[in-house]
C-alpha cells in the first residue's frame, strides 16, 4: 500500500485514540494492534531523521512557563487579557523570541525539510481489515467520526 508518511503518522494516531460502541470483532482488534506496530516502526524512523535542533525543548518550556504565568491555554485566554497584561505577555514572548532567534530559524528549515519528507509517498505493509468487521465509532472522541473514519477507511476493503 503507498501512504504518505503524513498518513502513516495521522493512521497511528488515529488508530491508538479512538474509542468505538462495543463489541469490538477480534479481526478488527487484531488490525489495529498490528498497523500500530507498523507505523510505530516508520514514526521511530522519522524521528530518527529528524532530530529536534539542540534547544528545542529548553525554548518550548520557556514559552509554556510565559504562557502559565498569565494562564493561558486557548486563544481565548489571550484575547481576554487586560490590554496591560497582553502588552507585558507579549513583551516576555517578544524577549524570548530574540534570545532563541538563531534557534527559531533553524527550527523553521527544520519544519519545511520534515514536512517535504512526509509528503512523500511510501509502500507500507498495513494490514487491512473487511468493512463488515469494523466497529462504530464512538461520538467520544477528540476528533469527529467522520474525520476518523477517512483516516481508517485507507486499510478497509469490502
Amino acid at each position: 500500500m503507498k501512504l504518505t508518511r503524513f498518513e502513516i503518522m495521522e493512521l497511528n494516531q488515529v488508530l491508538s485514540t479512538t474509542n468505538y460502541v462495543m463489541p469490538i470483532k477480534p479481526q478488527y482488534r487484531y488490525m489495529v494492534t498490528q498497523n500500530l506496530k507498523i507505523t510505530k516502526q516508520e514514526i521511530d524512523a522519522i524521528n530518527e531523521a529528524f532530530p529536534l535542533p539542540s534547544g528545542t525543548e529548553e525554548y518550548k518550556n520557556k514559552r509554556v512557563d510565559i504562557q502559565n504565568k498569565f494562564n493561558i491555554k486557548s486563544d481565548k485566554d489571550l484575547f481576554e487579557l487586560s490590554d496591560e497584561a497582553k502588552a507585558e505577555y507579549w513583551t516576555e514572548i517578544s524577549a524570548l523570541d530574540v534570545e532563541y532567534k538563531v534557534l527559531i530559524e533553524e527550527l523553521k528549515v527544520y519544519e519545511a525539510e520534515r514536512m517535504d519528507f512526509l509528503k512523500e509517498s511510501i509502500d507500507i505493509d498495513l494490514k487491512s481489515v473487511r468493512l463488515a468487521d469494523c466497529p462504530t465509532i464512538s461520538e467520544n472522541n477528540n476528533y469527529n467520526d467522520w474525520d476518523i473514519w477517512n483516516v481508517i477507511e485507507k486499510i478497509v476493503e469490502e
